[in-house]
């Protein structure tokens, strides 16, 4: 892989997420309108959310790679930079969810649900993964 190249395997896993996040963040909407509690500051805290959800997972992605890409480095150091890496983005989480509190335009709760929203992506994945897994190797018993 050439340094400083995005692989193409981060910017596969990106594309997956930010579909799962549009998924997750439509299901959301519709719970809101069916609650009726859907206005607007509820679709801008969705993309105001769902944008910075998106952002965490690439910057995570982007700096796993950039860290595994110097093979020598030592464990403590390795583990320092992902330490560092995940609390600068949690303060950029932080900082979003507090401009949703001050800016009156965007409802503070759908871009704190939107922060679930790769993790929920990531297990459902998993789960129709282990579900193809699980069928496949049914059929190859089968034959």
């Amino acid at each position: 892989m050439e340094h400083g190249k995005i692989d193409n395997v981060i910017i596969k896993e990106v594309k997956n997420i930010a579909v799962g996040i549009l998924i997750c963040s439509c299901v959301m909407q519709l719970a809101f309108l069916l609650l009726g509690r859907y206005n607007y500051t509820v679709f801008i805290g969705a993309v105001w959310g769902g944008a910075f959800a998106l952002l965490n997972f690439f910057l995570m992605a982007l700096s796993m790679q950039k860290i595994l890409e110097d093979p020598a480095t030592p464990e403590d150091m390795l583990k320092q930079k992902v330490s560092g890496s995940y609390n600068l983005r949690r303060l950029l989480l932080v900082g979003a969810l507090l401009v949703s509190f001050l800016v009156p335009a965007i409802y503070w709760l759908p871009v704190a649900l939107s922060y679930f929203f790769p993790t929920i992506t990531i297990y459902i994945r998993r789960l129709f993964k282990h579900k193809e897994d699980t069928h496949e190797s049914e059929d190859t018993q089968v034959k």
